[in-house]
Formats: C-alpha cells, sequence, structure tokens
C-alpha cells in the first residue's frame, strides 16, 4: 500500500488524501520526522492545497510546537482568508496560547461567513469565556433574524441561565 501510494505521488504530487494516507502510514510505524517531513514537503509545493497546510498545522500543534503549527495556518489563511477549518483551527490554537482577544478577531471572521452554521461561533466563545453581555446581545440578534432557529434559541436560553437571566430564559 505504501508504495503504491509512493508511485500516486510521483505521478500525481501532492495528492491530499495519498500524502496524508502516508504520514500517518509514518506515524504508526513511530517515524514522526518522517510524517512531519512529508506533510511539510507537501505543503511548501507552490498550489498545494490549503487541506495540507492545516494538516501540518495540526502536527505541530499535537506535537506542541504551537508556533510553526500558527505559521502553517498563516500560510493556508494567506491563501484561502475564508477557509473555516483554518480559521477555526487558529482560534483554537490562540484560545490555547492565551489570545483570548486574537482569538474573539478570528471568531467574528469566522461568524461572518456565509454558512450559516458558523454565524453562532463569536457568541458562542463569549459564553464559554464568560463574556455574557455581548453574548447575549449577539443571541439576541441572530434570533430576530431567524426566529424559528431553535439552535440559536438554546443558546440565548443557555446565555440569559448564565447571565442569572431567569425569568427571560423561561419566557424564551
Amino acid at each position: 500500500a505504501e508504495h503504491a501510494l509512493q508511485r500516486s505521488l510521483t505521478v500525481i504530487p501532492g495528492q491530499p488524501n495519498a500524502v496524508l494516507t502516508l504520514a500517518r502510514m509514518e506515524l504508526d510505524s513511530g517515524d514522526s520526522a518522517a510524517a512531519e517531513s512529508l506533510l511539510r514537503d507537501a505543503a511548501a509545493v507552490p498550489g498545494a492545497p490549503v487541506s495540507l497546510m492545516i494538516a501540518l498545522s495540526e502536527f505541530h500543534a499535537v506535537s506542541g510546537r504551537d508556533l510553526a503549527a500558527e505559521q502553517a495556518l498563516g500560510q493556508a489563511l494567506a491563501r484561502e482568508p475564508h477557509n473555516a477549518t483554518a480559521l477555526l483551527e487558529m482560534a483554537s490554537l490562540l484560545i490555547r496560547t492565551n489570545r483570548l482577544k486574537d482569538a474573539e478577531q478570528v471568531y467574528s471572521v469566522i461568524s461572518s461567513l456565509p454558512d450559516r452554521r458558523y454565524h453562532p461561533a463569536r457568541g458562542i466563545f463569549w459564553l464559554q469565556t464568560g463574556n455574557l453581555g455581548p453574548a447575549v446581545a449577539e443571541f439576541q440578534d441572530l434570533l430576530k433574524r431567524d426566529p424559528r432557529d431553535h439552535g440559536i434559541r438554546a443558546l440565548l436560553v443557555d446565555a440569559y441561565l448564565s447571565s442569572g437571566r431567569l425569568p427571560e430564559a423561561r419566557d424564551l
């Protein structure tokens, strides 16, 4: 299987699935240096898929190299500034490194993405970090835009309860 994947990479270099599978195989065999080299080389190829840069950043993050992970994500976001996966990974990294203001900015970008699933991201961040006033306001605004969105309604109830606003939670 490994030889077949390597052959396929000589025919079409940088195939994300082949690179990721080979990197996993290297990790499974205990050769993390080879896995890192494979990911790093594939991500460095001009026009490499952003998914490879994200995979490299995840490898660095798991290895405890947050700066290298941030650099790989920065490269991914330079190519695709609205890539939801890269943005979410960056926000997680910023929280882990206790850079909450920077994470808040990233969550603002995530919340403005066209995909509705991401619209409550900033409010959830505020709720989880104890910034309850803005979280309540964010969820109220989102619920006004779509009063039938039960997910947003549940988040607003949670924000009300966390804020000690039991009557509003009960009414909602």
